[in-house]
């Protein structure tokens, strides 16, 4: 607790991160969302940070809640390239079909070849979170 209470008054993206997947492996849902408020929050958070995050709402079974963070991500960095594949894992989990082939289509337009075969391959049913 002590820990705990450290890391969230030291603020940094990382560490809030550190923190909450810390507390989900212990099953302390209520500190790991706390941290993950507080990463999102810090004006040191990375795309990747984002990505993190959304997977531990994931793991949580909060998809709304995980794609308002890959959401945020884009919104903050202004780039969609590293939060399709994560969107269209969270779109084919929650069966919003729609939004999913609209951000397949958004894949193809990188004209990266691997953001594309990632993202085919995220889409397909039964694709787990980041393994944290």
């Amino acid at each position: 607790v002590v820990v705990a209470h450290r890391l969230e008054r030291d603020g940094g993206a990382r560490r809030q991160v550190g923190l909450a997947a810390a507390a989900l492996g212990l099953g302390d849902n209520a500190t790991a969302t706390r941290a993950i408020a507080a990463a999102r929050s810090a004006p040191d958070v990375t795309a990747m940070n984002y990505i993190t995050l959304a997977s531990m709402f994931e793991l949580l079974g909060d998809l709304p809640a995980a794609l308002t963070v890959l959401r945020e991500g884009q919104d903050r960095f202004g780039a969609a390239e590293p939060f399709l594949t994560h969107r269209a894992r969270i779109l084919r989990a929650m069966n919003r079909e729609a939004e999913l082939r609209q951000t397949l289509e958004d894949c193809q337009r990188t004209a990266n070849g691997q953001i594309d075969s990632a993202c085919a391959d995220a889409a397909r049913p039964g694709r787990r979170p980041l393994g944290l």
